[in-house]
């Protein structure tokens, strides 16, 4: 573990940059606008699937365990500014495109609460507005995440942790569709951003040194 000078210094840009995300979302969130709705013909193919909600809500630790690890433990300074970066780009782009093109989705079934697994899709979608949602910040930020993990010398020598992560991030970005909590263009959009995000952040500094 890291000293707690140096643990204070990285964990306050972390809280203070979601602290300012919170604030502007919910201000974004309580606009009353005409929404555009985002839609595309893949969403129709897709079945719902109540069983997702599973790693929809893993998110929330493995994002979190992630950062914990790259702002408590990790020593390389780098890695972890190239996270931060990373993860804060797709969220400031997030906040922008909400702002500037307000959009809904309107592909959630009507459920009943058969079982624990819809009464958990229920309960996210009691919590959890159709609105604002391109591109996912779920699938963004659990790809950043991953490519963090690979990206670190230590993590990646734990062969099961990455496999388990790459399942993971998987069942993830699945589960934004299946749940349909997200179009599919959403999730489309966010990988996109995701590639972009990779080259500008690892790729241009890694050409460097050769």
């Amino acid at each position: 573990m890291l000293d707690i000078k140096t643990i204070v210094k990285r964990g306050w840009f972390w809280a203070a940059f979601g602290i300012m995300y919170v604030i502007v979302f919910r201000i974004l969130e309580g606009r009353v606008l005409d929404f555009h709705v985002i839609h595309m013909w893949l969403d129709d193919v897709i079945p719902f699937c109540e069983y997702f909600i599973v790693p929809y809500y893993l998110w929330f630790p493995y994002v979190g365990i992630t950062v914990i690890y790259f702002v408590a433990f990790n020593k390389d300074a780098k890695e972890n500014s190239k996270y931060f970066i990373s993860f804060a780009a797709g969220s400031a782009l997030f906040i922008v495109l909400s702002a500037l093109y307000p959009n809904i989705q309107n592909l959630r079934p009507t459920l009943s609460g058969e079982n624990i697994f819809e009464k958990m899709v229920m309960y996210l979608y009691r919590t959890d507005t159709p609105t604002n949602i391109l591109p996912s910040l779920h699938v963004y930020n659990t790809i950043v995440s991953y490519i963090a993990i690979i990206k670190n010398d230590w993590l990646r020598q734990k062969k099961w942790l990455v496999i388990f992560t790459g399942v993971l991030s998987l069942s993830i970005v699945l589960a934004t569709m299946f749940l349909k909590q997200h179009s599919a263009v959403d999730v489309i959009m966010a990988l996109i951003c995701n590639v972009i995000c990779y080259i500008l952040v690892y790729g241009i500094p890694e050409r460097k040194k050769k």
